[in-house]
């Protein structure tokens, strides 16, 4: 996957945001030395957080940022169409 980051770019950000979202350790109880693996999995994985936090705050900016110019678009493309049956009535009278 790293290889073929075209391919597989969006299942690596997807896969690194999730594991940066982990907060249950649980599952680590039953191996041997499990207060030192629980350490150091919760250690790895708020640096992961602490890397990739930019990123991911800049991605989501970027999509409001589009959500906003999309409502800016139907708003404009709403208020043409008023005044175009505005026009209309206007000099059909």
């Amino acid at each position: 996957m790293a290889k073929r980051q075209d391919i597989y770019q969006n299942d690596l950000l997807r896969l690194i945001e999730e594991t940066a979202s982990f907060n249950d350790f649980d599952h680590l109880k039953y191996w041997d030395d499990s207060e030192e693996k629980i350490k150091k999995a919760q250690e790895a994985v708020k640096k992961l957080r602490n890397q990739t936090k930019g990123y991911f705050d800049t991605i989501e900016e970027l999509k409001k940022a589009e959500e906003r110019r999309e409502k800016t678009k139907e708003k404009i493309q709403k208020s043409i169409a008023y005044q175009q049956k505005l026009d209309e009535l206007y000099w059909a009278s």
